[in-house]
């Protein structure tokens, strides 16, 4: 399976990343693991709402009980994200 177009539609739909260096980095992919970056929750929540889109046009599943969230942030106030409805645990 190809998912080529997977990097290509973030940049379309001109999802915030993190700046690294020079670079703005809003995901990383390898093998079936997905990670995505941001800066804010709402940033984070637009990558999964685009994440779920993907996902559905070409009916793949992930997996919710391996889905997690990491924090490098010394403070977060009421940090809810959600996939399908049900709240990501941190």
């Amino acid at each position: 399976m190809f998912i080529n177009d997977f990097e290509n539609m973030f940049v379309e739909k001109g999802v915030k990343g993190i700046d690294v260096n020079m670079f703005e980095l809003c995901l990383t992919l390898y093998a079936d693991i997905i990670v995505l970056l941001a800066n804010s929750i709402q940033d984070l929540q637009n990558s999964l709402d685009l994440l779920f889109g993907y996902y559905n046009k070409w009916k793949l599943r992930v997996n919710d009980v391996k889905t997690k969230i990491m924090i490098f942030k010394k403070v977060v106030d009421c940090l809810i994200i959600y996939w399908l409805n049900m709240e990501i645990k941190n």
